[in-house]
Formats: C-alpha cells, sequence, structure tokens
C-alpha cells in the first residue's frame, strides 16, 4: 500500500525549487498582509491597475465571519514559509510534502475566489488576482513536487 507522505528516501528538493517557494509565498504573504492591514484599518484600497477593489473587498464574500479573507491568506502563505524553513532545516519530507499540498488546496480555493469575482461579483481586484497568481505558481510547484515523488516509490 503506498503511503500518503513521500517517504524519507525520496531526493531532497532542489534550491531552486525551494528558492521559487520562498518567493511566490512571500509575495502571496505580503499581499494578503497590505490588504488585511488596510481592511482593519478601515482606508480605502487604492487600485491603480483594475476598478473594482472596492466592490470586490467591501463584499459579504471577502469574510468569514468576522475574519477577512485576506487574513486567511496571510496565514496560509505564512503556514508555507514556515513549513519551507522546517524543511531547509531539517529535511524531513513531512514539511515539504505539506507545502505541496497546501499549494494545491490553495489553488482551488484561488478558483473559487476567481469565480466569485467573474461572475458573481462581476468586478475584480488586482490584489486578490496577485494572489490567484502566486497560489497557481506554488500549486504548479505542488503538483510538480508530488508527481516526482509519485514516480520514485
Amino acid at each position: 500500500m503506498t503511503d500518503l507522505l513521500p517517504s524519507s528516501t525520496l531526493p531532497l528538493v532542489s534550491k531552486f525549487t525551494l528558492a521559487s517557494i520562498f518567493i511566490f509565498s512571500g509575495i502571496g504573504f505580503i499581499d494578503s498582509l497590505y490588504l488585511t492591514v488596510v481592511e482593519y484599518s478601515g482606508r480605502q484600497i487604492t487600485c491603480s491597475l483594475i476598478a473594482g477593489c472596492q466592490t470586490v473587498l467591501a463584499s459579504s464574500y471577502a469574510w468569514v465571519g468576522p475574519v477577512p479573507l485576506a487574513m486567511l491568506g496571510v496565514l496560509f502563505y505564512l503556514g508555507v514559509l514556515i513549513s519551507t524553513v522546517a524543511y531547509v532545516d531539517t529535511k524531513r519530507q513531512l514539511f515539504i510534502s505539506a507545502v505541496a499540498s497546501a499549494a494545491i488546496v490553495g489553488f482551488f480555493a484561488s478558483l473559487y475566489f476567481v469565480y466569485l469575482q467573474a461572475v458573481v461579483l462581476q468586478a475584480w481586484c488586482q490584489y486578490c488576482l496577485l494572489s490567484v497568481i502566486t497560489s497557481t505558481l506554488l500549486a504548479i510547484i505542488g503538483v510538480r513536487l508530488w508527481r516526482q515523488w509519485l514516480r520514485q516509490e
């Protein structure tokens, strides 16, 4: 029976892949943190590329109960960063497989958020789209890692 997590005998993740994870999750973290700070400060968001940020961020879809969705993005990207650091420090596959799995889940969440913007709200938020891009790039890395691991077993 195949384990759900890669075994410790699998090859180490390349420095390029780790650097890519750091860069993409770092950008996503800063983007989500900016939105969270703006949301809690009560300021209006500045949209310089696309009109519609305020429509998206003021909608009921931008909150999960009392928590802005951007705060969940902060926690997601921070979790990816911390797990990647833990992998670099320990070389335990558990941490990098958590990153790969979380990235894939984050991608599907992003697809849902794109649907909400395109179909339900008919408005776009450039900061939200940046998060979609970073989560998509992380998911591509995650899928590539899982495919590599599955071929090794």
